[in-house]
């Protein structure tokens, strides 16, 4: 009886499992079919309450680095330091951010905490709607489904258009890849 029990059980979790995993390749497949369409429009602070949109930032490259923010240490914040300090962005006519759910409050209280974090080029995104409409929320590297964009990279050309889409599950560094991504499109 009790191994009948069990064997039910397995059998419900990896049907469970394969069901979760079929929906978040769904919508991974979703996020990647805005590439080559116009990036939707977006209005998002920094920590000095600059506004950036998506209009202000046309004739340049634009990486955005959607990350979990505070609460992936260390790749995210490794991630987001380096990407903020690698001047070969600047070279290729290009800027780049990392966008966060976190807020403005717990930023502040981690940069006073950890000097590094201050380097990084943090945008808002508080409400989770700019996260939203570029499909960041439910792809394969967040690992709070629904809630925090994961670790992936969206490439915008000079004028608008989404040219590349790169969701890293390993959520390692990657600039050296974004940065040849962008060269393809210089």
């Amino acid at each position: 009886m009790k191994k009948n029990i069990i064997l039910v059980l397995g059998i419900i979790v990896v049907i469970a499992l394969l069901l979760v995993w079929g929906k978040k390749n769904e919508l991974v497949d979703e996020t990647i079919k805005l590439a080559g369409k116009p990036a939707p429009e977006f209005s998002l602070s920094d920590r000095d309450g600059k506004i950036y949109t998506l209009q202000s930032l046309k004739g340049k490259n634009v990486v955005l680095f959607f990350s979990e923010g505070l609460i992936c240490y260390p790749a995210c914040w490794d991630e987001m330091i380096a990407l903020a300090k690698d001047k070969r962005f600047q070279e290729n006519n290009a800027v780049a951010f990392s966008v966060v759910v976190d807020s403005k409050e717990a930023w502040q209280k981690a940069t006073s905490e950890i000097a590094d974090l201050k380097q990084a080029s943090i945008l808002f995104d508080t409400d989770k709607r700019v996260s939203e409409k570029y499909g960041m929320l439910k792809v394969k590297s967040s690992m709070h489904n629904g809630s925090t964009p994961g670790h992936t990279y969206v490439i915008i050309d000079k004028n608008g258009i989404i040219r590349f889409i790169y969701d890293d599950i390993k959520m390692g560094k990657n600039g050296d890849k974004i940065l040849s991504e962008i060269e393809k499109i210089n």
